[in-house]
């Protein structure tokens, strides 16, 4: 949740007009729970999204979701129980996000983007299972930039600004 590039993504959505809720997931920092292998997290997710929806200035009916490493993961494999997302982007998806996953067809815009020199994710394993599995997706692979987007984090939140704007601003 305070991540140099989560914050970095929070700030380049706020410059946007976009308001943003971050959140640790279940058994993480000082949230309660334990962790649920992706499963529980798919609830705390979906209960993120809900409290965002009925905050006072927030249209709950132009929501997008953003989901880095396993928060990648969790969103992309809940999609379908999170209600009207407008967009979402996924940004360093491990591979097992798309594990299992039926080809995504839910209309939902989606951008996917990982480093060149992502540890975790290789980004031609990442480029088939993107073609694979989510049709219509748009895939950004960032040259230099690894898992932890170590000194690139403002390049990859201002990449997300720009695709989630014009599906989220009136």
């Amino acid at each position: 949740m305070d991540n140099s590039l989560v914050l970095a993504i929070s700030r380049s959505l706020l410059e946007q007009g976009i308001s943003t809720l971050r959140f640790n997931f279940r058994g993480v920092g000082r949230s309660e729970g334990a962790y649920d292998e992706g499963e529980g997290e798919k609830d705390d997710v979906a209960a993120a999204l809900q409290v965002l929806g009925k905050l006072p200035g927030v249209d709950g009916k132009r929501l997008g979701l953003v989901g880095y490493s396993f928060g990648a993961v969790v969103s992309l494999v809940g999609l379908g129980g999170y209600g009207r997302i407008k967009a979402m982007a996924l940004v360093s998806p491990p591979l097992r996000a798309f594990e299992g996953l039926k080809e995504s067809k839910s209309g939902v815009p989606k951008l996917v983007i990982s480093g060149d020199r992502d540890q975790v994710v290789n980004s031609e394993s990442l480029q088939e299972a993107v073609a694979g599995n989510l049709e219509g997706a748009e895939l950004r692979i960032i040259p230099g930039a690894n898992h932890v987007w170590a000194g690139l984090e403002n390049s990859a939140a201002d990449e997300v600004a720009r695709f989630l704007a014009p599906h989220l601003v009136k």
